[in-house]
């Protein structure tokens, strides 16, 4: 859905950190990986032009990043409350997010104890981004319904067709109503290291917390995410539990395991490390920089193909196109060309290209993120799914 690569530096960096298999939970015990999440949670601050009110933690996931930050901000609402008894006696939380959004929504909901029924998804406009308007109707029918607005997700770069919330406009609504703006840029937040997309950061000052995967766009492997806080002692509220036979931790720094509810916490900066020691800022940089190049070479042909229709101009390394059909071809019949078409890419197993639905129709979806990816190899995607589609007519 959003392919990446991994990159040599960052394979070894996977194989010595499996060969120490070092436990991270303290910062007496793994000296290196506390100092490690300092270093690279710095270089990322840098690299993303992440504004300096917000401060790093990683995780393994954007899911994970999510839940935590969720669990801190009904703390936050609850003052306190929450972490010692729950949400007993507490009114009914909402979350808000858009019908584009990523569906960790409604499971972390669940694993919260506020019930995915009380996730609200906020209907998108015609580009594809949250309707703020909407969303303050929303916020104000439940609060007169006795309901509390907690959080605000804002996406930039959806799963299913890449579109990106206004992150201004929302904060300033949860500004107004004191609810949390989360921020998920797990896909693209990575195109900010450009000067040129510095736009995706808009807003990310007024928000409370902004999730970023390296492993989404960085050339990092699996299990990378990384969350700037507004108020990194937010996730110590929640998370700062402590066996007897623990040391105490620093009351000014904390270790690892304060800010995070696992108490096995695995280092997974050493990746991030080695590709930014090898390839430096403009080396990843210019990758990224090819892989938009691949996208807008993708759109380019697929705009000229009479067979195909782009939805959009590709804001990412990500392009959305369909079948063109027939004025008088029923749209159902048009979406089980696209859903066969995929079906049989996948099962020849020579290139991989995935699908969604976007306004009652389905598109595919070429997700590009692999450094080794050439125009050679657009092309014969593109061709796969262009062959593909006659033989389906044919038979």
């Amino acid at each position: 859905y959003f392919a990446t690569s991994a990159p040599t530096p960052s394979i070894i960096a996977e194989a010595l950190v499996a060969a120490h298999n070092s436990n991270a939970m303290l910062a007496s015990a793994s000296p290196a990986g506390a100092e490690l999440e300092a270093i690279v949670g710095r270089w990322y601050h840098l690299l993303l032009g992440v504004p300096a009110c917000l401060s790093p933690q990683f995780f393994t996931s954007a899911s994970q990043s999510h839940q935590h930050a969720l669990v801190a901000a009904i703390n936050r609402k609850t003052r306190g409350l929450s972490r010692r008894a729950g949400l007993t006696g507490q009114p009914p939380f909402a979350v808000y997010t858009s019908e584009l959004g990523h569906f960790f929504a409604r499971k972390n909901a669940v694993a919260a104890g506020i019930g995915e029924d009380r996730v609200r998804a906020v209907p998108a406009d015609e580009r594809g981004s949250m309707d703020v308007s909407s969303l303050n109707k929303m916020i104000a029918a439940d609060i007169a319904a006795g309901i509390q607005p907690v959080m605000v997700i804002a996406t930039v770069g959806t799963t299913s067709i890449t579109s990106v919330d206004d992150v201004p406009a929302i904060a300033k609504t949860c500004r107004r109503h004191s609810v949390w703006c989360y921020v998920d840029a797990a896909y693209g937040g990575a195109f900010a290291c450009l000067p040129e997309c510095r736009w995706v950061a808009d807003g990310w000052d007024l928000a409370d917390a902004v999730c970023v995967n390296p492993h989404k766009g960085l050339f990092v492997p699996q299990g990378c995410s990384v969350l700037f806080l507004r108020d990194r002692q937010e996730l110590r509220r929640v998370c700062d539990h402590r066996a007897e036979y623990l040391p105490e931790s620093d009351p000014e720094e904390g270790d690892p395991m304060d800010f995070t509810f696992l108490c096995g916490v695995r280092v997974n900066t050493l990746a991030s490390f080695f590709n930014l020691m090898t390839f430096g800022a403009e080396g990843i940089r210019r990758r990224v920089r090819h892989l938009l190049a691949l996208a807008t070479f993708a759109a380019s042909r697929i705009a000229g193909d009479p067979m195909f229709e782009l939805l959009t101009s590709p804001r990412f390394s990500t392009v959305c196109f369909t079948l063109r059909g027939h004025p008088d071809q029923p749209r159902q019949a048009l979406d089980a060309k696209v859903s066969q078409v995929c079906s049989s890419i996948q099962t020849a197993g020579r290139c991989c290209i995935s699908q969604t639905r976007y306004r009652n129709r389905l598109w595919f979806r070429l997700a590009l993120g692999n450094l080794n990816t050439t125009r050679d190899d657009v092309n014969f995607i593109l061709d796969e799914v262009r062959n593909t589609v006659i033989q389906a007519k044919a038979g």
